[in-house]
């Protein structure tokens, strides 16, 4: 994969390890590359995340992992949860509130 982007296996890897920022040439040659739209590498809900094994004799492997929809499905569910503790919290301070300060002594 270095060798296709024209730089250095130090360089990839810091990239691949988020060490270094990909510039908007090199995202270009990266989708280049795999054959995918550049948006597909950076787009939140569908990151993929490559992964290059580098064998004996020259050869690598690039594996693209991408959440499944079921991964997908648990972290929305989650997310939603966490929302409604929010509210439940909220509505458990402010009536919280209401006890240590009762609504005619706020004036």
């Amino acid at each position: 994969m270095s060798m296709e982007l024209g730089i250095s296996q130090k360089t990839y890897r810091r990239l691949e390890n988020g060490q270094s920022k990909i510039d908007l040439e090199r995202l270009k040659s990266i989708s280049k590359i795999f054959e995918v739209d550049p948006m597909e590498l950076i787009d939140p809900d569908d990151m993929p995340v490559f992964n290059n094994y580098h064998q004996q004799g020259g050869n690598a492997n690039i594996y693209m992992q991408t959440l499944s929809e079921n991964e997908k499905k648990l972290y929305d569910d989650r997310i939603k949860h966490l929302e409604a503790e929010v509210v439940f919290m909220q509505n458990l301070l402010e009536k919280l509130k209401h006890l240590i300060i009762p609504s005619s002594s706020k004036s």
